[in-house]
């Protein structure tokens, strides 16, 4: 596993010297994006004090919450984003679909547990994310229509 480990770190950290500082393109790979995954990693390598480090370059560099928060929230405007994917619209030659739709479609829904948690806390912006549809909560945390030119407005927003 360890081997694992060296080869990522290796790549992410080569990754480093190549990639664009800029975040000007959420859409592009750049070095916050490597900084972010290669802190992950070293957190599941339990080595918490280069994860620590590299996450407060990274939080530095992206501040959490501060502008625009939530309702900025996978649009264009999204401040706190490090990388996402934009829908493919219907005339780039692709179906209009990716992760979004397992929300569309009711495939993915959040845990009890996580509701009650969140609702612990009655100025939590956060608990209008879930719709209790009979006691399935349903996700509802993704804008609508934030890409025109998709056809179902569900669906119309950037991945993060």
């Amino acid at each position: 596993m360890n081997d694992v480990y060296s080869r990522l770190i290796l790549d992410l950290q080569r990754s480093l010297e190549l990639m664009p500082v800029s975040l000007t393109d959420r859409s592009a790979l750049n070095s916050v994006a490597a900084k972010a995954f290669l802190s992950k990693v070293y957190l599941f390598k339990n080595d918490f004090q280069k994860a620590k480090e590299l996450s407060l370059q990274v939080i530095k560099e992206v501040p959490l919450m501060t502008t625009g928060y939530p309702s900025k929230l996978f649009t264009p405007d999204d401040t706190e984003s490090i990388f996402w994917l934009q829908p493919a619209l219907p005339s780039d030659g692709g179906p209009v679909e990716f992760q979004g739709q397992q929300f569309y479609y009711n495939s993915c829904a959040a845990t009890t547990d996580l509701v009650n948690l969140i609702n612990e806390h009655p100025g939590d912006l956060r608990k209008a994310w879930f719709l209790d549809n009979q006691g399935v909560y349903q996700i509802t945390k993704f804008p609508q229509a934030v890409v025109p030119g998709i056809p179902i407005p569900e669906i119309a927003y950037y991945q993060t």
